[in-house]
C-alpha cells in the first residue's frame, strides 16, 4: 500500500484521509479494522519523512 501512496503522490493528510474513505467504502466493514491499522502504520512514517 505505502507504494502506491508513493507512486500515485499522496502526500497530504487530506488526500490520504479521501484514500482511506474510498478503501473503507469499497471493503466490506468486516475488512474495515485491517484497512485502518495499515493506514495507521503509514501514516506516521509518511509524515514524519516528508515534513
Amino acid at each position: 500500500m505505502m507504494e502506491m501512496i508513493i507512486e500515485k503522490q499522496i502526500f497530504g493528510a487530506r488526500d490520504l484521509e479521501q484514500l482511506l474513505q474510498c478503501f473503507l467504502s469499497l471493503n466490506s466493514g468486516h475488512h474495515h479494522r485491517i484497512i485502518v491499522e495499515v493506514f495507521a502504520e503509514i501514516w506516521e512514517p509518511l509524515f514524519s519523512t516528508w515534513s
